[in-house]
Parts: C-alpha cells; sequence; structure tokens
C-alpha cells in the first residue's frame, strides 16, 4: 500500500475523493478525536492526541498533493 492510500485510509476517504470532502471529513475526525474532551481518561487522551496528529499528518499531505497537482498542471 502506498503512502498516499495510507493517507486515504487514515481519513476514511475513498481514492479520488474531492478537497471538499476531504475537508470535511478532516474536520469531523479532529473534531472526533479532541483530546481536550477526554481529560478525565488519560489513557484515552493519550491515543486521541497520536490519532489527531495521524489524521493532521494525513491531511496535511494530501492537501500538499493537490497543490503540487494543480501548480503543475498550471505550468503546462
Amino acid at each position: 500500500m502506498s503512502a498516499m492510500e495510507q493517507f486515504y485510509q487514515i481519513l476514511k476517504l475513498k481514492l479520488g475523493a474531492t478537497e471538499k470532502q476531504s475537508k470535511q471529513t478532516y474536520e469531523n475526525l479532529v473534531n472526533l478525536w479532541d483530546p481536550e474532551g477526554l481529560s478525565r481518561y488519560p489513557y484515552l487522551q493519550q491515543i486521541a492526541y497520536q490519532r489527531k496528529k495521524q489524521i493532521e499528518l494525513a491531511y496535511e499531505n494530501l492537501v500538499g498533493e493537490w497543490v503540487r497537482k494543480n501548480w503543475q498542471q498550471r505550468r503546462k
């Protein structure tokens, strides 16, 4: 499995999802895995921090890939 496929999987997206779908899914997942809401449960809070980092990394990489593709298309 390629890195991009893993990013899509982390974000629970199908390959070829639009930027709008990705942004909405990202925002939903970040809210779902908000560690501040789990302050009474330190173990779950730690899991939420780790999961949120994965989600943010995956989204940043997908957005970066889209920006590169758009830039390359404009330069042609």
